[in-house]
């Protein structure tokens, strides 16, 4: 959960804009275009600048932006990418580099907060920021560029967001990026994706886990502890209609949602309680069956309870596939569940409050639920599955940035609605 608190040891920051310094670098008659690409970081620039065809600004609060598709650049002896594949896409998503900075200025100057900022300077027709460049198309060529030349925009993009990330976690343990994305096949709407929950694997993940038993392990290969483990491809395994397995926080936790994955849940409808022991006796939270649309995670709310352990009473399998099998591969133990990505404060939340359309709907959330666009490489690579933020992939229709008039009020709208998830979560 991202911490409020400033960093304990903020970094110096000049009052110059970074980028009034990156305009004055690129108009300077001093260097050819193909020179200034070429140059070494200054120090001085180290926090704000423009390196490589990568626009960077260090902040003062765990929330990075990221803008990979609306570059204008030409890298030097990069090739256009003409190697086709299915996601192959040339075109830039107009006006995103102009709301994330402005966006960014907004968040200082009216909010009093400074986000992190990584735009990609490249246009997509030469480099795509958000492929990735170990997905080899033969040839030299990946789904990111057509040869080596393009290594030092491409890794410098992708290094100042590693660096920043390794910066947020040193400061705050954890944080959000935000990856900006533009759509025209669904003008009207922002689209949520978070890979149907993996970036934000850390923010859901909930509470930790100090010991976890069980009623029975008769499967090695399968105990209780492979339940939570981080690792959707083992489980805990057991047979019989009466069996548990329980889940002790070490203290007393508020818990709202918990949710589970199952094996062949979206075959098997299996019986089960979910109950938190409140200090007295356990107190029942949710009885009933999964709802056989996923072989995911599951999400399953109730009104908040304070307790310190939670048990799955599993009760078998039922139906016409029923059996007296007992799987459950991942639980994760959550305060907030998904209110941080669609909840009160959140960005999402706040948007749709401003009048956004969204989709999915906030009321949609969880595996499956993201069909449109699940978000791609950058939240993929960089999201808290894989050891880095808390991340989702924001795709902005053509409607809410196609005029000046339009972009100015989103400009407002997603300002406040950061501002927002960083004061709340």
């Amino acid at each position: 959960m991202i911490s409020s608190a400033p960093p304990t040891n903020p970094r110096p920051r000049s009052s110059a804009r970074w980028l009034l310094t990156s305009a004055v670098l690129l108009a300077s008659p001093a260097c050819s275009a193909d020179e200034l690409h070429s140059l070494p970081l200054d120090p001085s620039l180290e926090f704000r600048g423009t390196v490589n065809h990568t626009t960077f600004q260090a902040g003062d609060v765990p929330i990075l932006l990221t803008v990979p598709h609306d570059g204008n650049e030409t890298p030097a002896g990069v090739p256009e990418r003409t190697t086709p594949y299915s996601g192959l896409v040339k075109s830039r998503e107009l006006h995103l580099r102009d709301i994330a900075v402005d966006v960014a200025d907004r968040l200082e100057n009216t909010h009093g907060i400074t986000p992190y900022l990584v735009i990609g300077e490249s246009h997509r027709r030469y480099i795509d920021y958000n492929r990735d460049e170990l997905e080899s198309l033969g040839g030299g060529a990946n789904e990111a560029y057509e040869t080596a030349a393009a290594d030092p925009f491409y890794d410098e993009y992708h290094s100042r967001i590693d660096g920043y990330i390794t910066d947020i976690q040193g400061t705050y343990d954890s944080g959000l990026l935000i990856d900006l994305h533009g759509t025209s096949s669904v003008p009207d709407k922002i689209v949520r994706g978070t890979r149907n929950g993996d970036a934000i694997w850390e923010l859901l993940e909930g509470h930790e886990v100090t010991a976890i038993t069980a009623s029975e392990e008769p499967y090695p290969g399968e105990t209780a502890a492979m339940a939570q483990d981080g690792d959707l491809n083992t489980r805990w395994r057991s047979w019989g209609t009466n069996e548990w397995i329980e889940f002790d926080l070490g203290s007393n936790k508020t818990i709202a949602s918990v949710e589970i994955a199952i094996t062949l849940g979206d075959v098997r409808t299996y019986d089960f309680e979910i109950e938190v022991w409140d200090g007295a006796s356990w107190v029942i939270v949710f009885n009933g069956t999964n709802t056989q649309a996923t072989n995911d995670f599951e999400i399953y709310e109730f009104a908040p309870v304070v307790g310190s352990k939670v048990r799955l009473s599993c009760h078998g399998s039922i139906g016409a596939n029923g059996s007296k099998a007992n799987y459950v591969k991942e639980i994760r133990i959550q305060e907030h569940g998904w209110d941080p990505i669609v909840g009160p404060g959140s960005v999402f939340g706040e948007l749709a409050d401003a009048g956004y359309t969204l989709e999915p709907l906030n009321s949609e959330y969880g595996t499956g639920a993201e069909t449109t666009f699940i978000g791609g490489f950058t939240v993929d690579h960089h999201g808290s599955e894989n050891g880095g933020l808390d991340a989702f992939q924001m795709e902005i229709g053509m409607d809410y940035r196609d005029t000046q008039a339009e972009r100015d009020q989103l400009v407002i709208d997603l300002a406040a609605a950061i501002a927002s998830y960083h004061a709340t979560y």
